[in-house]
């Protein structure tokens, strides 16, 4: 199709934003999220794993935006991961339905990447 041929093209800019609006949510990346009383960085998506579901929990660092020919475009969020793994002992805990996530241990540091759409 067009589409997939302009995608295979590669993106003709790359732009770079401190925030964006999702399915009717504001993310805001954490630089920009850390100087408000509010904070909207937080990023949680559903993954699927072998023998379970993961739940990945992480902060939003940047909004990545690939513009390819024909007005195509990709938003990407760049996210640092925390350690959700719930085979690692320390990285989550559930106490009274409530789930801390440990903040000093990350995950995937080499593909933070997802689809903006992806984010919840």
């Amino acid at each position: 199709s067009e589409e997939l041929y302009n995608l295979a093209l590669g993106p003709i800019c790359i732009e770079l934003y401190s925030g964006c609006h999702v399915k009717g949510v504001k993310f805001l990346a954490s630089a920009r999220d850390d100087k408000l009383c509010t904070q909207n960085s937080g990023v949680h998506v559903l993954g699927g794993g072998k023998s379970i579901d993961i739940e990945f929990y992480g902060k939003l660092t940047s909004v990545v935006q690939l513009l390819y020919k024909d007005m195509c475009q990709v938003i990407l969020f760049k996210c640092r991961w925390f350690d959700t793994n719930p085979n690692r002992h320390g990285s989550v805990k559930r106490d009274h339905g409530l789930l801390s996530v440990n903040t000093t241990k990350t995950w995937y540091d080499d593909d933070p990447y997802i689809l903006a759409n992806m984010a919840k």
